[in-house]
């Protein structure tokens, strides 16, 4: 079934290997409208016929900004996505099915 989900810094290159991947990048708990509109994406993604998202993957980075060390990889990623400060948040990132490469990545930026 397809949903949204957390995505772990270490998933990220293997998952793009076979699908696109649509990454948020965010704090731990998020809220407010860009919360809501990501949910609502998430709904509209789950309810898409299979045929039409089959190589799509949805998800997400929760960091910590002011955490430990184990967060340490989210937080490298999230900066070579050119959203390493947490004021930027949430960001959105794209990765085409096939990126080996962060640098591959696509930036939307706005609202």
């Amino acid at each position: 079934a397809k949903k949204c989900s957390e995505i772990h810094p270490d998933q990220l290159e293997t998952l793009a290997k076979d699908a696109h991947v649509l990454l948020k990048i965010d704090r731990i708990f998020p809220s407010g409208d860009p919360e809501k509109h990501y949910k609502e994406l998430c709904n509209r993604f789950e309810e898409s016929p299979e045929g039409r998202v089959k190589d799509l993957i949805i998800g997400h980075f929760a960091i910590d900004a002011d955490g430990s060390d184990k967060e340490k990889k989210a937080k490298e990623l999230a900066r070579e996505f050119g959203s390493g400060d947490k004021s930027s948040w949430p960001t959105y990132v794209l990765l085409k099915k096939g990126a080996e490469e962060t640098t591959e990545a696509i930036k939307f930026e706005g609202d």
